[in-house]
C-alpha cells in the first residue's frame, strides 16, 4: 500500500501521520 497519495484522504492518513514516526511503512 502506498501512502504517497495526498490527493486522497483516507482514515489511514490520520493514523499514518500519528504513527509516521513509529511506522514508516504503514
Amino acid at each position: 500500500m502506498r501512502k504517497r497519495q495526498r490527493s486522497v484522504q483516507t482514515p489511514f492518513d490520520a493514523v499514518y501521520r500519528s504513527h509516521k514516526t513509529e511506522k514508516k511503512e504503514f
